[in-house]
């Protein structure tokens, strides 16, 4: 199953975020589906940004990207565990 092009991912380099911390993450939500970006300083954005296609005017992105639900066990765990690490990056500037 794919879903539109408004939800290819994050433009992080567009927002010209200098980030002090190793690892910048942005996180898309779809209802109570979530899908987890990082982009390590200097590293590729995971999972990769799908780009635009001036000749394709709807692209898919695969749903499979929201694959943590924030109302379950596993879901609230990998939010927790993002937020955690951002903590202590921020603690140890």
């Amino acid at each position: 199953m794919l879903l539109h092009r408004t939800c290819a991912g994050p433009d992080l380099e567009s927002f010209g975020i200098d980030c002090p911390l190793p690892i910048l993450y942005a996180v898309s939500a779809m209802g109570a589906k979530l899908c987890f970006y990082s982009q390590p300083r200097n590293g590729q954005l995971t999972p990769r940004r799908i780009l635009s296609d001036s000749e394709v005017t709807v692209d898919v992105v695969p749903r499979e990207r929201w694959n943590y639900d924030i109302l379950e066990g596993d879901g609230v765990q990998r939010f927790r565990a993002v937020v955690e690490e951002i903590r202590q990056g921020c603690a140890a500037l």
